[in-house]
């Protein structure tokens, strides 16, 4: 098996696998990101978070989301949440 054999083969080992992890900002929350990530919030008090982010005077916001990782696209990506000024929290200090 070459090289690119075995890259691919690790990828496609780790595709359907379920990644959860938490985001954190100040305003709307960037509602296309799930489109994007392909992900859902991981339950109603995340729902409801996304919802209390359109609230003004809202304040932080930190929401739980859940995708499939898929051997296409690493998640989550950071640098475009950080871009919406929203960042990914490390699973530790959620």
């Amino acid at each position: 098996m070459g090289l690119v054999e075995g890259e691919m083969e690790m990828a496609r080992a780790k595709a359907g696998e379920w990644v959860k992890f938490t985001v954190t900002g100040v305003g709307p929350f960037p509602v296309d990101m799930m489109r994007f990530e392909e992900c859902w919030p991981e339950g109603i008090a995340d729902a409801n978070a996304i919802e209390r982010s359109f609230t003004e005077g809202a304040g932080r916001v930190q929401v739980r989301l859940c995708c499939e990782q898929t051997a296409a696209m690493s998640r989550p990506t950071a640098k475009r949440w950080e871009s919406f000024n929203w960042r990914v929290v490390p699973d530790d200090a959620a």
